[in-house]
């Protein structure tokens, strides 16, 4: 298990309060797992147009060895106290929910992405992306913004070759990246 744990993040594009990160292998009751997680609380995004007291993101992949089947999990993806311009969202919000944010471009809430496959699964989760397409005075056209990003994935012709990855929050705008 690796952990971190970063204060704050402020920049003129995405604040932060507190961000916990996690990759972890572990042995479970029926094989082994790699788990990808990350927590980032106080989450201020372009301004306030996108903001949240907790985005959770949790990336599972696990191999049962009795059975040698692979399987992927988002389970325990959470947010807490989301608003996308000044909408609160409530309830479990679905994977990949496209949201438009007019005047700036759109995000992605629970983004996913991954597959097991018979000798390889693999699965990335991002809390928030927000994808910058129009000229705006708060991100220049371009500019990409994830939070609670967590991956994980098993592999290899050996019983699990493990790998986890995660970060908190990062934004990509023209010719520089910010990575917590």
């Amino acid at each position: 298990t690796h952990t971190n744990t970063v204060v704050s993040v402020s920049t003129p594009v995405l604040s932060t309060g507190t961000i916990d990160t996690s990759a972890a292998s572990q042995a479970t009751g029926t094989g082994n797992a790699s788990v990808g997680s990350s927590t980032v609380q106080g989450v201020s995004l372009l301004g306030g147009l996108v903001t949240a007291t907790a985005v959770t993101s949790v990336s599972t992949t696990s191999r049962n060895s009795t059975t040698g089947k692979l399987r992927i999990s988002s389970a325990g993806t959470q947010f807490l106290g989301l608003s996308v311009a000044g909408v609160p969202v409530t309830g479990t919000v679905a994977p990949n929910t496209k949201i438009s944010l007019p005047g700036v471009g759109s995000l992605v809430l629970n983004q996913q992405y991954g597959h097991a496959y018979k000798k390889t699964a693999h699965l990335t989760v991002i809390g928030i992306h927000i994808h910058v397409t129009l000229s705006t005075p708060l991100a220049p056209v371009g500019t990409q913004i994830r939070v609670a990003f967590a991956n994980s994935s098993l592999g290899g012709p050996v019983k699990g070759l493990l790998s986890a990855l995660a970060y908190g929050a990062s934004a990509k705008v023209l010719g520089g990246t910010v990575l917590a």
